[in-house]
């Protein structure tokens, strides 16, 4: 990086977050931003809410609506981007509900503060964390989404092995 578009900060407090922003030999883990876009169902919400509870520590999670944000329009994607540069998240979950898309859930994921890749997915059948019986999802644990149908198993270009 060269001097001229390179920040020199001012106080003590400006050097301590041009180091945190610095890049690193090791990464820290991924954080998640989860939001509500403009409508959100409560199906919706309940998914986003036990998404955040599975990565509780490393996930930051929106109350209000954000009608702004439209990660698939060319544009839009810039409030996504402002949010997770202020929160430092490098993982988004948006949710959405439409009379065209009901119960759409919206993953994705960002580098270097740019929208990267998004995937859109429909809720269909969903069981909330509380309906289970038993332990609950651990501090710091992965989640997984299995993808279900006919496409995903017949298909090469859909299977992952």
């Amino acid at each position: 990086m060269s001097t001229a578009t390179r920040r020199v900060a001012k106080t003590k407090r400006g050097k301590r977050v041009l180091h945190s922003r610095e890049p690193k030999q090791v990464e820290g883990p991924k954080r998640l931003l989860v939001l509500k876009g403009h409508a959100t169902s409560q199906l919706v919400g309940d998914v986003l809410g036990d998404l955040a509870s599975m990565v509780r520590p490393l996930s930051h999670r929106l109350s209000r609506k954000n009608p702004e944000i439209m990660p698939f329009e060319a544009g839009k994607e810039a409030g996504l981007e402002r949010l997770a540069s202020k929160f430092e998240c490098s993982l988004f979950a948006l949710g959405n509900h439409t009379k065209k898309r009901p119960h759409n859930l919206v993953l994705g994921r960002l580098f270097d503060g740019h929208l990267l890749d998004a995937v859109e997915l429909g809720v269909s059948d969903f069981q909330p964390m509380k309906s289970f019986k038993g332990a609950k999802c651990a501090v710091d644990s992965k989640p997984c989404i299995i993808f279900v149908g006919e496409v995903f198993e017949n298909d090469d270009t859909y299977r992952r092995s």
